[in-house]
C-alpha cells in the first residue's frame, strides 16, 4: 500500500472550504473544487514509494524509491498493481478516476460522449495533432466517463431530460407568469413551446435543447443577455419542476465551457456542438 498525493483542480466553481476541512488542513484561501485520486495522466495521484525490500512493500526493481505518478507505477508492473482481472478486462491502467467534488456554485454543463464515439474523437484529435491543452481539444482521452456519484452532504444534480410534455407544461406556466405581470413574453418561449409540442419525443427534446444551448431567438453569444428578465413571482409562489424565486438577485449565468469559471480541460467532457 503506497501514500498518495493527490491533485487539486482550483476551478473558480469550488468551495474555499470544504476540501480543506475534509482533509483537516487549513483552507488555501482560494476556490478547491476537485481532488483527484487516480492514475489519469493529465494529473495524476503521486505515490511515496520506498526503496526496493523497505516496509516489505513491493516495489519495482527499476525504482529505487521516492516519489512517482501513480499512472509510472502502475505501467511499471500493471498485473501486480491492478490485479490480472482488471487488467485483461480493460487493459493496464486503472479504470477509474476517484474525484472529491465541493461545488460552491453550479457546475458547468458536461456531455459524455458513447465508448464509441470517444475513441472515435480521441483518435482523430490526435491524428490531428490537436494540442492535449488547447482549449479547442474535446477529447483527453479515448474513455467514455460513466459517473457514479456519492454524496457526502446534500447534493443536487441533473440527469438527462423530463418528458416532452412536462417540460412544455413549465414554459406554459412561465408564459401565464409573464402575462399576469403584463410583461412582454421574450420570443424563445413560444418557438420552445412550439418545439416540445412535436409528436415525436427524441425530436421534440432535442429541438428544444439545441434552441436553448445556442441561444435561440437570434440571440448572440456571450452577449450576457438572459433575454428572461428578471424572476417573477407567479400566481401560486412555484412553477412546477423549480421554485420561482422572490426578492432574490438574479443569480449569475453559467459561462460557457473553456471560460475562466469552466475550463473546457477536463477530460473526456467534449463541449456541445
Amino acid at each position: 500500500m503506497y501514500e498518495l498525493e493527490n491533485v487539486l483542480r482550483p476551478y473558480a466553481w469550488g468551495s474555499p472550504t470544504a476540501i480543506a476541512g475534509l482533509l483537516g488542513r487549513p483552507a488555501s484561501g482560494g476556490p478547491e473544487a476537485e481532488l483527484w485520486i487516480g492514475a489519469h495522466p493529465d494529473s495524476p495521484s503521486v505515490a511515496l514509494t520506498p526503496a526496493p525490500g523497505g516496509a516489505g512493500r513491493h516495489v519495482p526493481a527499476t525504482h529505487d524509491g521516492g516519489r512517482l505518478p501513480l499512472d509510472a507505477l502502475i505501467a511499471e508492473d500493471p498485473e501486480h498493481c491492478l490485479g490480472s482481472a482488471s487488467v485483461a478486462a480493460f487493459g493496464p491502467r486503472l479504470p477509474f478516476l476517484l474525484k472529491v467534488l465541493a461545488a460552491e456554485a453550479p457546475l458547468s454543463l458536461q456531455v459524455h460522449p458513447t465508448l464509441a464515439q470517444a475513441r472515435e474523437g480521441f483518435a482523430r484529435e490526435e491524428a490531428a495533432g490537436v494540442d492535449p491543452t488547447a482549449t479547442e481539444r474535446n477529447y483527453k482521452d479515448d474513455n467514455h466517463k460513466p459517473e457514479m456519484i456519492f454524496a457526502l452532504t446534500p447534493f443536487e444534480a441533473l440527469c438527462g431530460f423530463r418528458p416532452a410534455a412536462e417540460s412544455r407544461a413549465v414554459f406554459q406556466h412561465l408564459a401565464a407568469c409573464f402575462e399576469l405581470a403584463g410583461l412582454e413574453l421574450p420570443p424563445l418561449v413560444p418557438q420552445l413551446l412550439q418545439d416540445l409540442a412535436q409528436p415525436d419525443e427524441p425530436a421534440a427534446l432535442r429541438s428544444a435543447f439545441e434552441r436553448l444551448i445556442t441561444g435561440g431567438g437570434g440571440r448572440r453569444r456571450g452577449d450576457g443577455d438572459d433575454r428572461c428578465g428578471p424572476r417573477l413571482r407567479c400566481p401560486n409562489g412555484r412553477a412546477r419542476g423549480g421554485t420561482v424565486h422572490r426578492g432574490e438577485p438574479e443569480r449569475p449565468v453559467p459561462r460557457r465551457s473553456g471560460s475562466a469559471d469552466f475550463p473546457a480541460a477536463e477530460p473526456g467532457f467534449p463541449r456541445p456542438r
